[in-house]
């Protein structure tokens, strides 16, 4: 099921993206540590001090800004800021459109697709890579702050290991996503559509996670973004696995990805 061929070109071609969008987010999360450091009570005193922005702020990053807050809940934002977010999707959004709609619109999937392999062997094979991304690409948070602890004093001490709770929920966060875009870039036969796709259901999630809270008799609106399902701060807060949270993105991915390959083992490919 197979092809080492098309495995190791797919990894080539997405090689460069992958690095390039891993490095920026350990960049940025230790660019953050940093700046947490020194201002983020300050930030946090000012906003609680605008009872609007406040609720703008906790439901951003689903964190309370009354009381005291510990360091370690802080970097947790690391995981749903938006600079995070757009980096680890447009990797896996990238990478999975290049073969399941990207050789369609580029002319080349007949070529592709008439080698002496099956779909579903291409298929596979490339998911394999996008496995491998989605991995990568959720581990580097964990890498961000572990390099923080190394490289800075911080005010409060950080475990590292309990990280490792909201990068396994990340995990299966980027699987739906990448279950998903591989549905739409399945189903579909120009990239930038597909792509529009994904991106929009992304920017639904977003503004659902936004407005939960201010929808007080209609919470339950809120559970139809992915992001509901992602709560870092939450975690290492209490400090629980949220079973729940990871099984239900992870079926979500499996069956969109499922759903996917038996759309590209039968689909007509358009002559252009």
């Amino acid at each position: 099921m197979i092809n080492l061929g098309i495995l190791f070109k797919t990894f080539r071609d997405s090689l460069q993206v992958l690095v390039l969008c891993s490095l920026g987010m350990i960049a940025f999360v230790v660019f953050f540590t940093w700046a947490m450091r020194d201002m983020g009570q300050a930030v946090l005193d000012f906003v609680g001090q605008v009872p609007f922005i406040q609720k703008i702020f906790e439901t951003m990053f689903g964190i309370e800004v009354s009381g005291q807050i510990s360091f370690s809940v802080m970097l947790a934002i690391c995981f749903t800021h938006g600079v995070s977010l757009t980096l680890a999707w447009s990797t896996i959004i990238a990478t999975v459109t290049r073969t399941t709609v990207g050789e369609i619109e580029r002319g080349t999937a007949d070529v592709l697709l008439t080698l002496p392999v099956s779909r579903s062997q291409v298929y596979v094979s490339v998911s394999l890579i996008w496995m491998l991304i989605v991995g990568v690409i959720s581990v580097c948070p964990l890498i961000g702050i572990w390099l923080s602890v190394q490289l800075f004093e911080l005010p409060d001490p950080v475990d590292v290991m309990s990280f490792w709770i909201p990068t396994v929920n990340f995990v299966s966060l980027n699987w739906a996503v990448a279950g998903i875009t591989a549905l739409c870039g399945c189903s579909l036969n120009r990239r930038g559509l597909a792509i529009g796709m994904v991106v929009g259901f992304a920017v639904i999630s977003l503004l659902l996670n936004f407005l939960e809270p201010f929808l007080e008799k209609a919470k339950w609106i809120g559970y139809a973004g992915i992001l509901s399902y992602f709560r870092p701060v939450e975690i290492i807060r209490v400090a629980e696995w949220p079973v729940r949270s990871i099984g239900f993105l992870v079926v979500l991915g499996s069956c969109t990805w499922l759903a996917g390959w038996l759309i590209y083992s039968r689909k007509d490919i358009p002559a252009v």
